[in-house]
């Protein structure tokens, strides 16, 4: 996949809120298809974009770091 046009493959404007369990989050991440960290101007981690092989044509998902 192309990390520069990760847009043109998933829609990033249009999130849908989602709960899931930490199992099933754990489950994704060990078999991630996409993986990127997402960071602030100041290099900080804020949220993680993945999904997995299963989901890799429909959806991406986003988990959001809080402090």
């Amino acid at each position: 996949m192309n990390w520069d046009m990760i847009d043109r493959n998933y829609d990033l404007e249009s999130p849908v809120s989602l709960q899931q369990s930490l199992a099933w989050i754990a489950n994704k991440l060990v078999h991630s298809f996409v993986f990127m960290a997402m960071c602030n101007e100041g290099g900080g981690l804020v949220s993680i974009l993945f999904n997995s092989d299963h989901t890799r044509k429909n959806t991406s998902m986003k988990l959001e770091l809080i402090n």
